[in-house]
């Protein structure tokens, strides 16, 4: 009998990104209305609930209520980093909190770069912290400041208002309005070039949040907590070929197989032989 080999097929290569966002899931919040800014904490759902003064709340994973906490004051975005740090933004300061108190912290006025505060994201890559809004111009503006807010650097990736921004697995993405329409952009870079791919939301979108361990997207729209795709693996077909006697070893076509895309093959064939891969 003679003797067998296998060949591995497996694609490397960045997921394609889908033309228009897909939603998947959608889940009323527990109080169902002024959702703003969203957060996942690996166990619990948070966001702030505009209110006034507004609140924090927290969610459990099925989207029910566990507990509010008031504190005293607006607020427009919240980022998570540990149980015991969070960091807050109103429109003119960035805030420290500890996810329980009712008060903050600590305090950094920022209204020398912002007029208007929209957003504050962590990157745990580089240790440093980035919060978007107007400068006092009214243009839209993201700073790079350390974490004891020192000012770094500064950058103005798209004309479009800035509403938030999102570090997921070593890539940032922003959501913008304009002319009534919400848009989520990838970035390259540090915020070199936020124009492709693109993806426009189907309403409003109020929040933001990328779960690495599971690879997923979700977005608020004031109401509901939505879950999105905006990718989908590279699959392929492939055709296997002795090259010496010509004829096809092994083949596989997703037209000819109810459209399934396969991602990786494992092909026995016979060994010390010469193969063409297509």
């Amino acid at each position: 009998m003679q003797e067998g080999a296998t060949i591995n097929l497996t694609i490397i290569a960045d997921d394609i990104a889908l033309d228009d966002m897909n939603v998947t899931e959608s889940n009323p919040g527990a109080l169902n209305t002024d959702i703003q800014g969203l957060e996942w904490t690996g166990k619990l759902w948070a966001h702030i609930n505009e209110t006034s003064p507004d609140t924090i709340v927290y969610l459990n994973s099925d989207y029910s209520l566990n507990k509010t906490v008031n504190m005293g004051q607006d607020m427009n975005d919240l980022d998570y980093v540990s149980d015991t740090e969070w960091y807050v933004v109103n429109n003119t300061h960035a805030l420290l909190w500890n996810g329980t108190n009712t008060s903050f912290d600590s305090s950094w006025d920022l209204s020398a770069w912002f007029s208007e505060i929209s957003t504050i994201e962590y990157n745990p890559d580089n240790d440093k912290i980035y919060v978007a809004g107007f400068d006092n111009g009214l243009n839209s503006l993201i700073v790079k400041f350390n974490t004891s807010f020192s000012y770094e650097a500064n950058f103005t990736p798209v004309p479009d208002d800035i509403e938030f921004i999102e570090y997921a697995d070593g890539t940032w993405y922003t959501i913008t309005f304009s002319l009534g329409s919400y848009t989520l952009r990838k970035c390259s870079g540090e915020f070199n070039d936020c124009n492709y791919p693109t993806w426009d939301f189907p309403d409003d979108a109020y929040g933001l949040e990328y779960i690495s361990s599971t690879e997923q997207w979700y977005y608020t729209n004031n109401t509901h907590i939505k879950k999105i795709d905006l990718y989908r693996e590279r699959g392929f077909d492939y055709i296997i070929k002795d090259t010496k006697l010509g004829y096809e070893v092994s083949e596989y076509f997703s037209m000819d197989n109810n459209d399934v895309t396969i991602y990786s093959a494992l092909i026995d064939v016979p060994e010390n032989r010469n193969y063409s891969i297509i």
